[in-house]
């Protein structure tokens, strides 16, 4: 395993990660995983030599255990904490403009430009009061952009289509299906969502 030292600007990414979701509990892999491809592609800018362990989900979830353990004042967390984290809290507490312009800039030079994900979210189900709106205040908790809705009230029977914008969802997509799955047994609804690209390819002729 090549060990690379780490730097301020990644331990800001980390740490502004962790903030952002109350002390790291919520983060997915999936954002774990956008940040792991950012700092592969600084330490590809930078012609650093890295391997495949290279701060991959195994190694930010430790490093995220040991965020904690700074932020908490060694209540929680791992103690293996370096000198660069206490100092990357430090300028959080104490200057947060410049943390904020430090990981900015971060993302600014490393982030991959976000590629559209559309999904089609299907509702079926007796009519009832609040349908779109639950629908739609489920997706905007996960941070879901609704693109496009079409409803029809079939006799007592609802249905509805819609077209999402999934990129910068907040969960995984299998745990948005499950979710969503969740939320229509609630409301005795069928409620599924599917990728646009597997839907286009499964209606395809």
């Amino acid at each position: 395993m090549i060990k690379v030292n780490w730097e301020l600007e990644e331990a800001v990414a980390l740490f502004d990660l962790y903030f952002r979701h109350g002390g790291g509990a919520g983060i997915s892999d999936g954002e774990l995983t956008a940040l792991s491809e950012a700092y592969q592609r600084r330490a590809g800018q930078l012609g650093l030599s890295v391997d495949e362990k290279f701060r991959n989900l195994a190694g930010l979830r430790m490093q995220l255990a040991c965020a904690q353990y700074v932020v908490t004042g060694g209540q929680r967390g791992l103690s293996a904490a370096s000198r660069l984290f206490y100092q990357t809290y430090e300028l959080y507490r104490e200057n947060p403009a410049c943390f904020q312009e430090v990981k900015d800039r971060f993302y600014q030079k490393y982030k991959e430009p976000c590629k559209p994900m559309r999904a089609i979210v299907t509702v079926i189900g007796r009519d009832q009061v609040g349908i779109i709106a639950a629908v739609c205040a489920l997706l905007s908790e996960k941070n879901i952009n609704v693109l496009d809705i079409s409803q029809t009230v079939l006799q007592e029977y609802f249905t509805m289509i819609m077209l999402v914008d999934a990129s910068q969802s907040t969960v995984p997509f299998a745990r948005l299906r499950e979710d969503l799955a969740q939320a229509g047994q609630e409301r005795n609804l069928d409620i599924r969502v599917q990728r646009e690209d597997i839907f286009d390819a499964m209606h395809r002729i």
